[in-house]
């Protein structure tokens, strides 16, 4: 990616690799007349290059459409390789603003340690949390004693949710720095469909039209807890309805039995991102039971897809969107 000297200031990210919460944003940024757009990939962009996701036990399998539509690179994933791709950028003198997704990999880190010895302008984007992770006495020591420092010397802190917010302040984010850089939903993609498409996937599973269909997307591991939405359909005794489990994870074979013992539940195993909107267009509501959710794109999906939700209050976006009793339940 060859860089070109304009007067138009210019927006870096730094990833880990393609996401379905990034790839609008930046197609949208990459058409804006206002700005230079430059995005950095610390892991290879192709998806058959992507290391394993380590609770489903597989890569992730992307279509080339999140990286259409925006200019990329990849940089490497190495403190070493952010440090020297962000002097590279900050080189030519020219505006610029660095977006750095968090701070949890060597890369990004090397960023950050070229921001605070450059001192040019950076966006730290964060979504963790004070709700989960049992931190060792280590962790929560290194947390308390470098999170300030870094804090101190951002000027901008993006947060995607009021927890992440209340996270960024109890290690001493100033308010004036935070910035709300909330997940990205492809609306388009997701936007309810027309009823052949609803009809086509009900016919798939053998589901009449009259009969409600519950619909949960997770990965098969006790944090998301797929085995609690098993169980509470089957206790439920609901006639006339159905569920419909998307995922894949190290729970597999025990979902597998379990669903045996009701013909009315159905899974699909895992899905690639773009054939998910047809799944959506198939239920009648959402259901996330999920344990620990610092927040759930899911939630984002089937609410913009015209679902209801049902969820654990532990889920992030169902405890900040969920409007209780008129868009779903908590």
């Amino acid at each position: 990616m060859d860089k070109v000297r304009t007067n138009r200031p210019r927006v870096v990210f730094w990833l880990d690799k393609p996401m379905q919460v990034y790839s609008p944003i930046l197609r949208a940024l990459q058409c804006s007349e206002l700005l230079e757009l430059r995005v950095n990939f610390t892991q290879p962009a192709e998806s058959h290059l992507l290391k394993a996701d380590g609770e489903i036990g597989a890569s992730a399998v992307w279509s080339d459409a999140l990286l259409k539509g925006y200019r990329y690179n990849c940089v490497g994933s190495r403190f070493r390789d952010g440090f020297q791709s962000a002097l590279k950028e900050a080189g030519d003198g020219q505006n610029w603003l660095a977006i750095i997704q968090g701070t949890d990999r060597p890369a990004f880190r090397g960023v950050l340690a070229a921001h605070i010895l450059l001192k040019f302008d950076a966006l730290i984007r964060y979504d963790a949390t004070l709700c989960y992770g049992a931190d060792s006495l280590m962790r929560r020591t290194l947390k308390k004693l470098l999170l300030p420092i870094v804090f101190a010397r951002a000027r901008y802190l993006g947060f995607t949710s009021k927890w992440t917010a209340d996270y960024l302040t109890h290690y001493g984010a100033r308010p004036s720095s935070l910035f709300w850089f909330p997940y990205v939903i492809d609306k388009p993609l997701f936007c309810p469909s027309d009823h052949a498409v609803r009809v086509k996937g009900r016919n798939r599973f053998g589901i009449g039209a009259e009969e409600t269909v519950f619909i949960g997307v997770a990965k098969f591991t006790p944090r998301e807890a797929p085995m609690d939405v098993i169980q509470a359909f089957i206790d439920a005794d609901l006639k006339h309805s159905h569920l419909l489990l998307v995922g894949d994870g190290h729970q597999r074979d025990e979902i597998e039995r379990a669903a045996k013992c009701c013909n009315r539940i159905h899974l699909t195993g895992y899905v690639p991102y773009e054939q998910l909107p047809e799944l959506y267009q198939t239920a009648d509501a959402f259901v996330h039971a999920a344990r620990e959710e610092v927040w759930g794109v899911s939630v984002d999906e089937a609410m913009t897809s015209g679902l209801p939700v049902i969820a654990a209050a532990s889920v992030g976006a169902a405890a900040e969107l969920v409007e209780e009793g008129v868009s779903g339940f908590t």
